[in-house]
């Protein structure tokens, strides 16, 4: 195989891959106190946090597991209280570091019993059950 081949090669590979790398990288400083948080808790760094459009139907935040990336919906995001931020993040940390899956299940009254159900537990649900949200981030293995 030819130098000119490979080098053509690498570089379709690179405009092929580009589009799917994010546009920005380490942490977002409006979203680091956060994350320093989910630090507290796990001891387990995140790399990459930041607003953009994540993928998926209606998704609030997504992990992108290739580049061990979260995307956060800006607008959602700013509408949330403290606690519900931290659990967003762990939820998105579970999926990008731990490999968790969703759990459809309720707890207490229509409180998702478990942080990985499908969708946000709500402002009411994660004040009331954020020491046993916080518990299962910290305690996931």
């Amino acid at each position: 195989m030819s130098k000119g081949f490979r080098l053509f090669l690498v570089l379709i590979t690179i405009a092929l891959l580009y589009p799917f790398k994010y546009k920005y990288s380490g942490i977002d400083k409006r979203i680091e106190p956060y994350v320093d948080e989910l630090y507290e808790l796990t001891g387990a760094k995140i790399d990459q946090v930041g607003f953009g459009t994540p993928i998926g139907v209606n998704a609030i935040a997504t992990c992108n597991t290739l580049y061990t990336t979260i995307t956060i919906k800006k607008g959602y995001w700013d509408k949330q209280s403290e606690k519900n931020k931290i659990l967003i993040l762990g939820h998105e940390f579970l999926h990008c570091y731990r490999g968790a899956e969703h759990k459809k299940r309720y707890g207490n009254g229509m409180c998702p019993k478990s942080i990985m159900y499908p969708a946000s537990p709500g402002k009411w649900c994660s004040q009331v059950n954020f020491e046993e949200y916080t518990k299962e981030i910290k305690e996931w293995k």
